[in-house]
């Protein structure tokens, strides 16, 4: 499984840190399948940007703001969203202004 077994207690630990308003620290939260990596980084290539490593790190602070306080989502639909995402089914998408991870499962929200 791409995510570690603590990843979702070290997400929420970093996502009420900022609740608090406090500084998050950047933590590791898992790795990307090989097939994940290489995807990804084909993508990257094509726009000429330089390879990423399979360790996926985290900080928070972006989602926290967008999806918590902008959009109204609970914590743990957004720990729920990493993990289906991070999932060793997810696959990568190219869209217009980033690469993401998107699981092709339904997953329902809270």
């Amino acid at each position: 499984m791409p995510l570690f077994p603590d990843a979702r207690r070290l997400i929420r630990s970093n996502l009420e840190t900022l609740q608090w308003g406090k500084r998050a620290q950047l933590i590791r939260i898992g790795r990307l399948t090989e097939k994940q990596l290489f995807s990804l980084n084909e993508k990257r290539d094509a726009r000429g940007y330089p390879p990423v490593e399979p360790e996926v790190v985290f900080i928070g602070q972006h989602i926290y703001n967008s999806r918590i306080v902008t959009d109204g989502y609970t914590m743990e639909d957004v720990i729920d969203q990493i993990a289906s995402a991070m999932d060793s089914e997810g696959i990568v998408l190219d869209t217009s202004p980033m690469t993401a991870l998107e699981n092709p499962g339904k997953r329902a929200d809270r």
